[in-house]
């Protein structure tokens, strides 16, 4: 069944007085052009919304592949150069402190749009805290945080910095947790029986089950030097025992794909996720495999 993409209208707050002081007069504001869209992905979703001012312009996405206080963000324009030296950060707005510090990707995009992939929490920064350590919040502490953003600021990583004129957060997040909650339906998960599990899928020996995968290269694009990457999904029984494999993200080469889940399925062991009661129940388990050659 296939899930469609739907539009989260909500447009941008108004930014007067949402940069630290010294970051107005240098940080190009790119207002929002469309309202937030929530795409309905088969295996994800995603939370995506375009700024621009005509000579610049930017997308700002958030992607998730499971229900997390992490997610995989990108930030790509056009019309604003990438640097050679700087390695990406930016903070949100009224926050001042840097968020990513080297722990990203370049990327290109259609139309001439260039930027960084990365990942990182939605969470706040609890003050006085390393910007690397993330504490999970509470709901209400999370809702106040994201409907106190007003803008992201990308500071580096660029040829200037710019600000993206978000407005708070809050309801578009909202929109994006209930796109998960429909996509753990999807697959056939009690997203009630999940919000409140006291553990979920634990895999065993991974170890072992890493020197079957890397044993198990596939022969034509070992010899050809192809590399891969595989994010894929596991349905887990209440028994432990994984019941199908599912590409979350295609790889380049579908052998990669094949190989990947055919080992999970049969050299993966697992221990159950457990419900409110600590009682084994369904779940699911995600990896990533990287496929490198020398």
């Amino acid at each position: 069944m296939q899930r469609r993409g739907s539009s989260f209208s909500l447009m941008a707050a108004a930014l007067a007085g949402a940069s630290p002081a010294g970051a107005a007069e240098t940080a190009a504001v790119l207002p929002a052009t469309s309202p937030w869209n929530v795409d309905y992905a088969d295996d994800s979703c995603a939370l995506r919304r375009s700024f621009g001012d005509g000579e610049k312009s930017a997308v700002f996405e958030i992607r998730q592949f499971v229900p997390s206080v992490m997610a995989d963000f990108t930030i790509a324009a056009n019309g604003i150069g990438i640097s050679t030296r700087q390695a990406i950060q930016l903070h949100y707005e009224p926050e001042s402190r840097p968020r990513i510090e080297g722990r990203s990707l370049r990327v290109i995009l259609p139309q001439f749009y260039r930027g960084y992939a990365y990942n990182d929490a939605l969470t706040p920064i609890p003050p006085g805290s390393d910007p690397k350590t993330y504490v999970p919040a509470t709901d209400p502490e999370r809702g106040a945080w994201e409907s106190s953003i007003r803008a992201v600021t990308v500071t580096s990583g660029f040829d200037r910095r710019f600000t993206l004129a978000t407005g708070p957060l809050h309801r578009p997040l909202e929109a994006l947790r209930a796109c998960m909650d429909e996509l753990l339906t999807h697959w056939g998960i009690d997203v009630a029986a999940h919000k409140t599990m006291t553990k979920g899928v634990e895999a065993i020996d991974m170890p072992d089950l890493t020197a079957h995968l890397l044993a198990a290269y596939p022969s034509y694009q070992l010899d050809t030097g192809k590399s891969g990457t595989v994010r894929l999904r596991l349905m887990i029984d209440a028994q432990g025992k994984p019941t199908a494999c599912h590409i979350q993200m295609k790889a380049k080469d579908d052998a990669f794909e094949t190989t990947a889940c055919r080992k999970f399925m049969t050299y993966g062991k697992f221990r159950p996720a457990l419900d409110k009661d600590g009682k084994p129940m369904a779940s699911y388990f995600v990896n990533r495999v990287i496929y490198l050659t020398n």
